[in-house]
C-alpha cells in the first residue's frame, strides 16, 4: 500500500515516473529509449517546455 501512495503523490505533483528493468538498458536498449522518448514527448506536451531548457 506504500508503493501505491507514493506513485499517486508523485503523479499528483505533476511527476511522471520511468519504469524500465536491467534488460531494458544492457540488452533491449531499442525498447528502454522508446519508453524514455515516449515519456520526454508526454511531458514536452503537458509543460511546452523541452526537458532542461529551464
Amino acid at each position: 500500500m506504500h508503493d501505491i501512495d507514493r506513485t499517486t503523490r508523485i503523479h499528483e505533483a505533476g511527476w511522471t515516473d520511468l519504469h524500465l528493468s536491467a534488460p531494458h538498458v544492457f540488452i533491449d536498449r531499442e525498447e528502454g529509449i522508446r519508453r524514455l522518448r515516449a515519456a520526454y514527448s508526454r511531458a514536452k506536451e503537458i509543460t511546452g517546455v523541452p526537458f532542461g531548457s529551464a
